[in-house]
């Protein structure tokens, strides 16, 4: 992997890049012949000049903040348009042009910084955070283009114009909402939370990016294995850049475990989304088309066969308004997803009389530290539930679960599950753990339903779980670092679950893992 600063390939996957390229090649096409590059990247350092000092000078006069978004503007024509004008003209410097245009860049991104900073809008300590981070970036990106030969200007969809935009839109609100309450909490400054996800969102920028250059360049340059029956080093590096992914998350996301407030809107859509799911699956449960799930997408003999030879099928799911319109669940984020499993050698009628007499002294799932059994009816059952779950941070709960059974026929059963109490615990596992209240806990789980299908096949029983969570939402800025370690940790949990029923009830085939 030879890399260098002369040839080295300029990637930028911002939303408005393509776009943005069209409209720089146009606009230096026709631009004068006196005006070279190297004005152009003066410029942009003026105006950057220029964004810093109007920030600085709105601490007495707020109109100034216009000339804040005037100033990023002739900085986004200069700083953009310099390296495309040379590369329309043909007129390319690669290294004198690489060089002088970033090296401005950083002194153009502190004084800007340091205007902020100074403007009373912006705390200085989180100014001096956001250069902190900016410049750890600027390096990465900068080591990376000379060993990689790939100039990477952006990270998940946001680049340079991007952030201009979002700056001047900020700079703007300032005039209406300097100081912002979010999720309750506050006051503070607006730019203190901005400068608080932009420090952030780079310092994840940095690791991740730190990561990926370390492990391609590895792999250019491996190390040989170690021993003939160990596994690679490579196996090695990747699990420990995954934790260091892990790490780094929980660094990083500090406001995840503050308390969380459940509104009623929150309510209002969650019992909306659950009306349309129970709604949708008593259709599909009288359905002459099928009884399971699965037998209702296009997927249907693809997922069955894989079931059938052993897989646990794991699918996310959305639950729609009649209409069609997806349901929007305010402050609030819905895990919603489809598993399913076969338990080979074992009869429904068996299965059935075992889940509605489970043992409180298991073994019992992973996640669940204890059961207890509060009432027992012919085809209802209410439990107590001490279980954990983890997402980033591990939290134990104590619930309560009504859980009814309806026959559909001989050789089909389906059963759903509502947990009617979610208590957080504090102090759980020191011998006085304490219940939070409303309001106190963090909002990992809020509301949790599960929905069953069992179905008598040839061989055996088919299991099927749809499994609704409502939780906290994610906070502003951090959603693409957050999301997908929720989507990993919600699809493991119904992969848990379904291992779990079939490790319990299908022993013959406990030891096999399929994924």
């Amino acid at each position: 992997m030879n890399g260098s600063i002369s040839t080295h390939i300029r990637i930028n996957t911002g939303v408005l890049a393509a776009r943005e390229k069209q409209v720089l090649i146009w606009i230096a096409q026709r631009l004068p012949r006196w005006v070279n590059s190297d004005q152009l990247t003066l410029l942009a350092l003026l105006a950057m000049a220029g964004a810093g000092a109007s920030f600085w000078a709105a601490r007495r006069w707020p109109s100034a903040l216009v000339l804040v978004v005037v100033s990023l503007a002739i900085n986004w024509f200069g700083d953009s348009l310099d390296g495309t004008l040379a590369r329309v003209r043909k007129h390319e410097r690669p290294r004198y042009g690489f060089y002088v245009d970033h090296v401005l860049d950083i002194a153009g991104a502190s004084l800007l910084f340091g205007g902020m900073s100074l403007s009373g809008f912006m705390s200085p300590i989180v100014g001096l955070a956001v250069l902190v981070a900016y410049m750890l970036v600027s390096a990465e990106v900068f080591l990376a283009t000379a060993v990689q030969g790939k100039f990477r200007m952006s990270f998940l969809s946001v680049g340079p114009t991007e952030l201009r935009i979002l700056l001047s839109i900020g700079a703007l609100t300032l005039f209406s909402n300097p100081v912002v309450r979010p999720f309750g909490l506050g006051p503070f400054l607006l730019f203190d939370v901005g400068g608080v996800v932009a420090a952030l969102g780079m310092l994840l920028a940095f690791v991740t990016s730190a990561l990926r250059t370390t492990m391609a360049l590895y792999r250019a340059e491996p190390l040989p294995t170690i021993g003939v029956a160990s596994k690679p080093v490579t196996y090695v590096m990747q699990r420990s850049i995954w934790l260091g992914v892990v790490l780094a998350s929980a660094l990083l996301l500090p406001a995840t475990v503050s308390a969380a407030t459940l509104r009623p809107e929150t309510v209002q859509a969650w019992n909306a989304y659950v009306a349309a799911t129970q709604a949708r699956i008593d259709r599909e449960l009288i359905s002459p088309r099928g009884f399971l799930v699965s037998d209702f997408y296009p997927d249907r003999d693809d997922a069955r066969a894989r079931v059938r030879r052993g897989e646990v099928v794991i699918t996310e799911m959305r639950t729609k308004a009649p209409g069609g319109k997806a349901i929007a669940v305010p402050d609030g984020l819905v895990s919603h997803w489809r598993g399913s499993v076969f338990l080979p050698g074992v009869s429904l009628e068996t299965l059935l009389q075992r889940l509605q007499h489970p043992s409180e002294r298991g073994p019992h799932q992973q996640d669940v530290l204890a059961l207890r059994v509060l009432a027992r009816a012919p085809d209802e059952l209410k439990l107590a539930i001490r279980m954990t779950r983890t997402k980033v941070v591990t939290v134990t709960y104590d619930t309560e679960h009504v859980i009814d059974y309806r026959r559909h026929g001989a050789t089909r059963v389906s059963s759903r599950s509502v947990a009617t109490k979610i208590a957080e615990l504090d102090g759980a596992g020191t011998g006085g753990e304490r219940e939070k209240q409303p309001g106190e806990d963090r909002g990992f789980i809020w509301r949790l339903n599960s929905y069953w299908r069992y179905e008598q096949v040839d061989g055996g029983v088919i299991v099927e779980l749809e499994s609704l969570t409502l939780s906290r939402t994610v906070p502003l800025g951090l959603t693409a670092v957050v999301q997908p370690i929720i989507d990993r940790i919600a699809r493991e949990s119904i992969d848990r679950t379904l291992e779990n029923i079939r490790h319990t009830y299908a022993p013959a085939v406990s030891n096999r893992r399929f994924s």
